[in-house]
């Protein structure tokens, strides 16, 4: 009976994490329609993230060091503020399936960055071929044809680009600091720092000066908000990481490839978002890079199989974790997830 409560449960939280993640792009969209876009970045990560932290000390996690709580908090605003931040603002000017399609390319970043820093590259014929494939997807994308039939703002693509950046050196340097042991903890103090930076931009920016009054608000960009602060962030955390305690890393990293055709499918379905053959092909050819840069670890990834009493920070052993898109760490022997989720 409780291996049938297991299984069940195994397949909410893939449902979860598949159609949640993949549908932050369109609450995004939805949230604009009533608020400015930092004040719906900061108000999406402030509560979830003090209210982890709170629950984390409470239930009696310990407190991070200084060092690792400077090191949460500075790449809290390079993942949350730079990419995550930026992604919002860009989707006033694109669509939410194209935002998901660009943002998706965050492993060839990764590879990229990677290289550059240091000063080699390791990769093999298959993320060679995943990043020729993933930049033709983008140029794909992008192509004058594609920006007239589909609405592309160029900048707005770009930004996005920029935010799937700022993602993999956050990535990237979290991999080489001291981070606070529990990653739950990791994620909490981001997710405050993020919403309380966000809220500051949000300030001086002037949207404060233009939001419009509470009670002219529609129900729609409300209920978005909440459902990324409570169901995208919370609900999604936790699928993602009672699947890691019972299934293989190499199990769960599949909804990096889902989540992108989940968006792309509601933007249609629900915000009526044009469609063309130039999404369909750009979206395999990046989905397929994605595949190809990713399936370079799955050889070496084991089953996760930890028992509930066992410390939380083995968790999220073999796994590093993108906000609604992920990337799992090419050219190291053991991946690790450390901080911030896709959610």
């Amino acid at each position: 009976m409780r291996l049938n409560s297991t299984r069940l449960l195994i397949a909410l939280s893939f449902a979860a994490i598949y159609i949640i993640w993949g549908s932050t792009y369109l609450a995004i969209r939805i949230g604009l329609e009533g608020f400015p876009p930092f004040f719906l970045a900061g108000s999406r990560f402030l509560m979830p993230g003090i209210c982890l932290y709170l629950w984390l000390r409470l239930k009696g996690t310990a407190k991070p060091t200084d060092q690792q709580w400077w090191w949460a908090v500075l790449t809290g605003i390079i993942m949350l503020v730079g990419a995550s931040g930026c992604l919002v603002w860009a989707e006033q000017r694109i669509p939410s399936a194209v935002a998901a399609l660009l943002f998706t390319t965050v492993p060839l970043w990764m590879i990229v960055l990677e290289a550059v820093m240091q000063r080699s590259f390791h990769g093999g014929w298959r993320v060679t071929a995943g990043l020729v494939i993933g930049l033709a997807g983008v140029t794909v994308l992008v192509s004058p044809s594609s920006r007239e039939l589909l609405g592309v703002d160029p900048f707005g693509a770009v930004v996005i680009l920029f935010a799937a950046m700022c993602w993999s050196v956050g990535s990237l340097i979290s991999r080489r600091v001291s981070l606070p042991p529990s990653p739950l903890m990791t994620v909490a103090i981001q997710m405050a720092t993020a919403g309380i930076v966000l809220m500051a931009i949000s300030g001086l920016s002037g949207e404060w000066s233009h939001f419009a009054a509470p009670w002219s608000l529609t129900t729609r960009p409300v209920a978005a908000v909440i459902y990324l602060a409570f169901v995208g962030a919370m609900v999604g955390l936790s699928a993602y990481t009672f699947l890691l305690r019972h299934v293989s890393a190499a199990a769960v990293s599949t909804y990096a490839f889902v989540n992108p055709v989940i968006a792309v499918f509601l933007g249609w379905l629900v915000a009526h978002e044009p469609m063309g053959p130039s999404v369909f092909i750009s979206a395999g050819m990046i989905i397929a890079a994605v595949v190809l840069i990713q399936s370079t670890n799955w050889s070496r990834w084991e089953a996760v199989t930890r028992p509930i009493d066992q410390p939380e920070s083995r968790v999220f052993s073999g796994l590093q974790q993108t906000q609604t898109s992920s990337v799992l760490q090419v050219g190291t022997s053991e991946p690790e997830c450390r901080g911030v989720s896709a959610c």
